[in-house]
């Protein structure tokens, strides 16, 4: 694959993994041919990326004084990267320009995004290594001699006696050559570095891998450039790095990148009024959420065609092929439509942020729906590394929200498709009286049965639901297995749970593996002690603490059951706060085939959902009302009852300093809603005071 104007993450591994640990180019092969194959743009998932990471930059946590901060700079560097890689348009540019426009203005706020420390504690001033990128390391050789006012021999002996130690051999010279030489010529090898590192001389070692990584990116970089960056360079020296807040940061990238775009190809940079209108047609005319008229399919193929002859010297042609994607999509060829969508986020990948998530999404979704894995695992590798979270629980369900069939185009068949839909509407409403006549399947104890909700479930599932204890209990005695799971990792403990038959529960109990208990649904994440919470039932939470069931399993936002339970005593007193109240677990309460939004894309759910309520509070208040006056009294359990249940965690060892995504602890919460009561509870646990005052929080 030929470079892409922003570096693929591999280029940035690459380079990282080189400057910062040691490679063995005859015993990793397949290391150095992995890396070539990411530095070439292969997509790499978060996994993958955090394995590399711990594997040859994971000896830099156990020098906590210098070295981990440098590992900690880097991974958030990574993360701010992938922001900038999703907000930067700079399809219109050549590879060239960009990468140049990076190195003058982006560069400099990276190198200075390390911490100094290390330099500061042998005596190096950064400030003009622009100068003279060459000479870094030999210019902290001669810092670190001067400060310790000692002479390369006298070291030599020192460090020669501590290598000796750690049965530690240098390269082929004596330790005092190989001094006078690094100070001379200022090239090292990072295997040398670490061998100093592992010697003790932690601050000393640590300043050389940056100066060292410091020389290997600016001494590829030709003089007039660097010339050009060093404005940045002093500006970042001066004021520290912009990187501390990104958003600054890539506004001012993108500003360059425009108006260098406008200045140097004003042709290629905008449309004229008709190549907009013909543009703006196309779109019209592929809009999947448009009511379709006849003649709309071929006036949209013979669009398509003008369009791409249009543009086919146009270096973004490629990213088009969403519309593409889009008409084949609406004539019901889906897997036509995928490789155009795979096509235009091929192109808009690493060149245009904005318009490849707007690709992703219908690609993902589609990919999923059809059950393309390779083409959905690649892209949802590449959209997880950029920090976007997913959730395709239901492809089909999303997929006829993003492409509603009763607006495909007259000329396809749209039957089939409509009966799909209605099946994912379906398939979420649950009514319990058809089945409460249907016996119980005792030659297939274990049977998975279809049409009880989205996903097939054990009938054990089913019964305990359904709130049939009495066909639970035959089929335990039959041998049913009650650790048998659905798709969703539901066990029938967590269907007696979330039925509310207390008997089914009681039944299953005593039978179902702990394990199982603390199964993790796959949507939320919540066991079934965490639905229990949920529901208000004590008796259920007593029982399964009472069997062992973890009070500190994490479900949605990094939420333990305690951080839930105090929940139920925020306050809402204002519409905003009711809005801003919207989370994860309210995008879970919902369907996806009900949510305003078929994005994969999670943040863009959430976004959806609050500004559904937002128009939902103006225009009906007197339910708004109601539902406020729901939320602020136990969500419909007596506040007694909820006090009870957090009464419960806490003697089971229930955390209340354990953070969630966001920061926050369940202690936190209950100060900030005046929770009084609750706070006062955890207080009064001699196991909790402590840790609540040491993390220095006070009322």
């Amino acid at each position: 694959m030929d470079k892409s104007p922003l570096p693929f993450i591999g280029e940035l591994l690459e380079f990282v993994i080189y400057a910062f640990s040691h490679v063995d180019g005859q015993n990793e092969v397949a290391l150095k041919k992995e890396l070539q194959r990411l530095k070439s743009g292969a997509v790499i998932s978060t996994d993958k990326v955090g394995e590399m990471l711990d594997k040859h930059l994971g000896y830099l946590s156990g020098y906590p004084a210098f070295g981990l901060e440098v590992r900690e700079t880097v991974e958030a560097l990574i993360v701010d990267y992938c922001k900038m890689v999703l907000r930067l348009n700079c399809h219109v540019l050549p590879v060239e320009d960009v990468r140049a426009i990076l190195v003058r203005e982006l560069a400099p706020d990276v190198c200075f995004a390390f911490p100094g420390k290390a330099l500061m504690e042998i005596g190096v001033d950064p400030q003009n290594w622009m100068h003279r990128p060459d000479q870094v390391v030999s210019g902290i050789w001669t810092a670190f001699f001067g400060k310790r006012k000692m002479a390369i021999p006298t070291f030599a002996k020192e460090l020669a006696s501590r290598l000796a130690k750690n049965n530690m051999i240098t390269e082929d010279k004596t330790v005092k050559d190989n001094l006078y030489r690094w100070q001379k010529t200022g090239k090292m090898n990072v295997r040398s570095i670490l061998q100093i590192l592992e010697a003790g001389y932690e601050a000393l070692a640590i300043a050389l891998l940056y100066g060292n990584a410091f020389q290997k990116f600016w001494g590829r970089v030709p003089s007039t450039l660097r010339e050009e960056a060093f404005h940045s360079w002093q500006w970042a020296y001066d004021n520290g790095s912009r990187l501390c807040q990104t958003e600054p940061i890539i506004e001012a990238l993108q500003n360059t990148i425009t108006s260098r775009s406008l200045d140097e190809y004003p042709k290629l940079s905008g449309s004229s009024a008709s190549e907009t209108a013909l543009l703006e047609h196309l779109k019209d005319l592929t809009n999947p959420n448009r009511t379709k008229t006849p003649g709309d399919a071929e006036q949209a193929a013979v669009l398509l065609e003008e369009v791409e002859l249009l543009f086919a010297d146009h270096e973004g042609v490629d990213g088009l092929q969403i519309y593409r994607g889009r008409y084949h999509i609406l004539k019901g060829d889906f897997k036509k439509a995928l490789k155009a969508f795979d096509r235009a986020c091929s192109r808009q990948a690493y060149r245009n942020g904005p318009a490849i998530l707007n690709t992703l999404e219908p690609l993902l979704v589609t990919a999923a729906h059809l059950g393309e894995k390779r083409t959905q695992k690649k892209w949802a590798d590449w959209a997880g590394v950029m920090g976007l979270k997913l959730d395709i629980y239901r492809a089909d369900a999303l997929f006829y929200r993003m492409f509603p069939p009763e607006n495909f185009y007259h000329e396809t068949e749209t039957a089939l498709h409509i009966k799909a839909k209605e099946k994912t509407i379906g398939a979420n409403l649950i009514s319990t009286e058809p089945w409460k006549n249907r016996p119980p399947d005792f030659r297939y104890l274990d049977r998975m049965i279809k049409g009880y909700g989205p996903t097939a479930k054990p009938q054990l599932y089913i019964f305990a639901h359904s709130r049939q204890p009495d066909k639970v209990k035959k089929l335990l005695a039959k041998g049913a297995n009650p650790n048998v799971l659905c798709e969703n990792n539901g066990s029938p403990l967590l269907g007696a749970i979330q039925g509310g038959c207390e008997r089914s529960f009681a039944i299953l109990l005593p039978a179902t593996n702990l394990k199982i208990i603390n199964q993790q649904t796959r949507q939320t994440g919540r066991t079934c002690l965490g639905e229990a919470v949920s529901a208000g039932n004590i008796d259920m939470v007593r029982a399964l603490l009472g069997y062992g069931a973890d009070p500190n399993v994490r479900s949605e936002m990094d939420h333990t059951p305690l951080y839930q339970s105090v929940e139920f005593f925020a306050k809402i007193v204002s519409e905003e706060q009711f809005i801003q109240g919207v989370n994860e677990a309210t995008l879970n309460m919902v369907p996806q085939s009900m949510q305003p939004s078929a994005s994969p894309f999670h943040q863009e759910r959430l976004v959806a959902m609050k500004q559904q309520i937002s128009n939902d509070i103006r225009d009906y208040p007197e339910i708004t009302k109601a539902m406020l006056e729901h939320f602020n009294n136990g969500s419909g359990v007596p506040m007694q009852t909820r006090f009870d249940v957090v009464k419960a965690l806490l003697e089971a060892s229930a955390n209340p300093n354990a953070k969630h995504k966001g920061g926050f602890t369940p202690f936190l919460l209950a100060a900030e809603q005046g929770a009084d009561g609750v706070v006062e509870l955890i207080l009064s646990s001699a196991a909790n005071r402590g840790e609540a005052i040491d993390q220095g929080y006070s009322f």
